[in-house]
């Protein structure tokens, strides 16, 4: 009585066996999963061992499986892992430092300074209309230098009182919010 695991057949015959296609038994040999075996039949073609090319196939199979879903099996996937666990990490630490006062918000913080830089220069450019009549009428150059220091000067120090009030109002606010949020 012949044993199955000594049957000896063809490409065709063992793709039937087990699944796949007679070009992917082709494959398979190529790439050193299955082995040939020296047949004294007429039949011309590769010849395999059935029992031990079942083995072999299973054993390629589960090993494939265990590399594509394992979690250690993979540094492309430990790589990409370390990454969002990175990113993530920077996320909940800018939060916090937002949260903390540490950090601020792109966008208020852009409105903030254009809004100061409008008011300064709408305070720098009407320094002539406000200086004109008294540098006119002044004949010495350091008396005119002067004024308009001073011009300039009142011009960036009404900038820094409205800073202090605004900041001042800010303050008030914040007080009131609390004191209502308490019972």
């Amino acid at each position: 009585m012949i044993e199955p695991a000594d049957v000896i057949c063809s490409a065709r015959q063992l793709g039937d066996v087990i699944g796949v296609s007679s070009r992917q038994i082709e494959r398979l040999t190529f790439d050193g999963v299955l082995k040939t075996v020296r047949s004294s039949s007429k039949f011309r073609g590769r010849h395999y061992a059935l029992g031990d090319s079942v083995q072999s196939f299973l054993r390629h199979e589960r090993d494939c499986l265990r590399d594509r879903y394992s979690r250690n099996g993979s540094d492309e996937y430990e790589s990409a892992r370390a990454r969002k666990m990175a990113a993530a990490a920077l996320v909940e630490e800018s939060k916090a430092r937002q949260l903390s006062g540490e950090l601020l918000d792109r966008a208020s913080t852009t409105a903030a300074i254009v809004n100061v830089i409008s008011i300064v220069e709408s305070r720098v450019l009407s320094i002539p209309s406000r200086a004109a009549r008294r540098v006119a009428s002044e004949s010495d150059p350091n008396r005119c230098a002067a004024m308009l220091k001073q011009f300039c000067r009142a011009a960036l120090a009404g900038n820094r009182r409205f800073q202090h009030r605004k900041s001042r109002k800010r303050e008030q606010t914040s007080h009131v919010d609390a004191d209502t949020s308490r019972p």
